[in-house]
């Protein structure tokens, strides 16, 4: 080992301890000598195993562990040591080249220790973070069917959700485009149109189509006028658009020449489609309305009325019957004319008052404050009620009646940055700011009535943790299968995974939909059923229709319905035994242990591998090396570079583990000529061979429930995490541990965390601030 600086020297002559501190030793003692259990304990343990490749002369991985003589130089640098404790804590460091080898146990205990004095260190919060979070597409969506009680989904046509940590909720990745401000605008209006009917039921509006708009849209021979003649054939079709779904009158004036056995016939046509035959019954100039109500859907339509039973007799000796013709003056279209208890539910949700005579401003702040209060989630202020009731008047100057009017509003209420956006005060959290943060972390909505009550009496603060389990009861929790779990497990790769059609001509869309379906359906139970959280890798059952339980060589299950099943032999349970994981975890034409390997690492255990450095060639794919080798002994001669090798000591034995399953999830006992191994062996020594082994080994290892805690935690707060979050990960891990690690556990400790909740240091926003919290003027 090179000479040490002269500092360091005198340091360690000092402390005359042994280097090979007992773990025992390490853990013990009053937790507030830190400083001395450094020097004494730590500090020789890191000199005999890590200082003789991290010395400040030439340190591998360019990490010089020499300058850290204190432990307050040590908490100086919390980034550095989370990454040794890491690194200690699985058997990465020291690496196994390395003649001086601690035992396992000492190891993770200087890890724990190093962790544990980084999480006494750091501040209950994270600092005076203020992020604005938009909402993501799912949330919009729910949203906006919470808020007017019907699912509608103009986010499809919204700019894909960028991104960051793994979430698409986090505020560092969402942007706002001209794109996207256009759509949000393009949604409001559709949204409010569909919400509120304008049209007063007792006074339906009337499109009128008569004279040259009628000769213009002629088929066949007829005289242009105030009235359209039909001599033998033809019709009028103008082109009307209708505001919304409902019923509609079709009317038409017309009178004929009578002549023949029968009335003279008119056909009315929607878009092609016949509607009704009417007889036309009176003479030429006794002109009169013939009507007929239809059902329409909103949008342009074609009205079409025809002339369809000529008749032209000339020589008949009775003048009066020798010729049939139609005669029309106008076409209208009237509506719509539903019922009042016909509309839909959203109109009578919202219009909870109509103007009395001519003043609308009572009726208008009737309808607009519970509105605003819902849709903003938060109280509304004068100036808020003010703006929007100008618009009303605004509206109504125009002519707009009381309806249309307040649909104008709601159209502004969904495009205001108070509906769209959402503060968030990482300290200083208002009981409203955590209602929403409640809500859009479980349902991926807006709060309820409950919630915004509770925040209006500034109780939230203090049920939180009830509060939040009983909204893991509610079916809107559902939208943490969409929104979270979806997303910590890839499943949305799923969606682009392309297995080989040639090689696995079983995958089809319907497996595919199958395969993702189950692992949502377990996620599902595991979060309703309120079970231990690794149920998720241990569980022996799954959810199965006949497509998927087919694909396991799994009998007795019919039909496309989903349903609980036994696993019976022991091949097969929890994550790693789904298809879905599996195959998004392969490449088209092979499985890949490094890629599935990669994904325990990242996503169940929190240890993302870093990147492959540059100009490693790729695995020898050809058809003569398929046939002499195995996939273990091509990677084994891939993986000659040593920079690749500490990854894959971590990563390759766990997705051999998985060798069993082909590249879309099919159990096999071959690769083609050759047996399979699973068999591997961890950088800390413990082996593992096949799933089995592996199930069992990561349901023991309490990194799993810690990173379900932090994808939880980020999903939660919409940020990635860092050195200053790890006490609360701790404490959010104690707190689920002593609750059995059931799924509610670990939400109700996350929302109870300070990091969650905030320091509450305001009730609500002033007269003076807009809906996102800020200052703001009339100007």
């Amino acid at each position: 080992m090179p000479a040490l600086s002269t500092k360091l020297a005198v340091v360690l002559a000092c402390l005359a301890l042994s280097a090979s501190a007992h773990a025992e030793d390490i853990l013990s003692g009053d937790p507030g000598d830190g400083a001395m259990q450094y020097r004494e304990r730590v500090f020789p343990f890191l000199d005999r195993y890590c200082l003789p490749c991290h010395e400040s002369e030439d340190p591998e991985g360019d990490l010089d562990l020499t300058g850290f003589l204190e432990l307050d130089d040590l908490l100086a640098a919390p980034g550095t040591w989370r990454e040794v404790a890491r690194r200690l804590s699985t058997g990465e460091m020291p690496p196994e080249k390395s003649p001086r080898q601690p035992d396992r146990h000492t190891s993770q205990a200087v890890a724990r220790w190093i962790d544990r004095q980084l999480g006494e260190a750091a501040p209950l919060t994270s600092g005076e973070r203020v992020s604005l979070r938009r909402l993501n597409r799912l949330e919009y969506r729910n949203s906006v069917r919470d808020l007017l009680g019907f699912d509608h989904a103009p986010a499809a046509s919204f700019p894909s959700d960028e991104v960051a940590h793994g979430f698409d909720n986090v505020a560092e990745a969402q942007s706002v485009s001209p794109l996207l401000f256009e759509r949000y605008l393009e949604a409001a209006r559709a949204i409010a149109a569909r919400a509120i009917v304008d049209e007063d039921p007792d006074d339906p509006p009337v499109r009128r189509f008569g004279g040259r708009e009628l000769s213009g849209v002629i088929e066949g021979k007829a005289n242009e006028g105030e009235v359209i003649g039909f001599y033998s054939s033809g019709a009028v079709a103008p082109a009307v658009r209708l505001p919304r779904a409902g019923d509609y009158l079709i009317r038409v004036e017309a009178s004929a020449d009578q002549a023949g056995p029968e009335k003279a016939r008119m056909q009315i046509s929607l878009d092609g489609k016949r509607m009704a035959r009417i007889d036309v019954k009176g003479d030429r100039g006794d002109m009169a309305f013939y009507q007929r109500r239809i059902r329409a859907s909103a949008g342009p339509h074609v009205v079409r009325v025809a002339f369809i039973n000529d008749y032209y007799r000339p020589d008949d000796p009775d003048r009066a019957n020798r010729d049939r013709n139609l005669y029309v003056r106008t076409v209208e279209v009237v509506g719509p004319v539903d019922q009042r208890e016909d509309m839909p539910a959203s109109h009578s949700r919202i219009l909870l008052a109509s103007p009395d005579g001519e003043d609308w401003s009572g009726a208008s702040r009737s309808v607009l404050e519970p509105l605003v209060r819902r849709a903003w989630r938060r109280e509304p202020q004068e100036a808020d009620l003010e703006r929007l009731e100008a618009l009303v008047h605004a509206a109504r100057e125009q002519g707009a009646n009381f309806p249309g009017a307040i649909r104008l509003a709601l159209a502004a209420i969904l495009a205001h940055p108070g509906f769209l956006f959402r503060r968030e005060d990482a300290v200083a959290t208002d009981d409203f700011q955590l209602a929403s943060r409640l809500s859009y972390f479980l349902w991926s909505s807006m709060p309820d009535d409950r919630l915004l009550e509770l925040a209006g009496a500034g109780g939230l603060r203090q049920v939180i943790g009830d509060e939040a389990r009983r909204m893991l009861q509610d079916p809107r929790a559902g939208a943490l299968v969409d929104g979270f779990a979806d997303q910590w497990l890839e499943l949305r790769r799923l969606g682009i995974s392309a297995p080989d059609g040639k090689l696995f001509p079983a995958f089809d869309e319907e497996l595919r939909a199958s395969m993702r379906t189950e692992t949502q359906m377990l996620f599902e139970h595991v979060m309703s059923e309120d079970l231990d959280v690794r149920e998720l890798l241990g569980a022996e059952y799954s959810f199965l229709d006949e497509r998927l339980a087919r694909h396991y060589d799994i009998e007795g299950v019919r039909g496309d319905r989903f349903r609980k099943v036994a696993l019976p032999d022991g091949r097969r349970g929890g994550l790693l035994g789904q298809a879905s994981i599996l195959t998004l975890t392969s490449y088209p034409t092979r499985t890949s242990p490094v890629k599935r390997g990669k994904w325990i690492l990242q996503q169940l255990l929190g240890e993302p591998p870093p990147s492959p450095p540059p100009g490693v060639p790729d695995l020898d794919e050809s058809d003569e090396a398929r046939r002499e080798m195995t996939l273990r002994e091509r990677m084994e001669a891939h993986r000659e570079n040593p920079d690749c090798a500490a990854c894959h000591a971590k990563m390759d034995p766990l997705g051999f583990s998985l060798e069993h399953y082909d590249a879309i999830g099919v159990w096999r006992d071959r690769e083609g000529a050759h047996e399979i191994d699973c068999s591997g062996e961890l950088p800390d020594g413990r082996r593992v061979d096949g799933a089995g082994d592996l199930r069992a080994l990561l349901m023991e290892d309490p990194a799993f429930p810690r990173t379900l805690a932090e994808k939880l935690l980020v999903y939660a707060l919409g940020r990635g995490l860092d050195d200053e979050d790890r006490s609360s990960i701790d404490g959010i891990c104690d707190q689920a541990a002593g609750e059995g690690d059931r799924f509610s556990a670990f939400v109700a400790a996350i929302v109870e965390s300070p990091l969650f909740k905030g320091a509450g240091d305001h009730a609500g926003t002033t007269d003076d601030q807009d809906g996102l919290g800020r200052e703001t003027d009339d100007r």
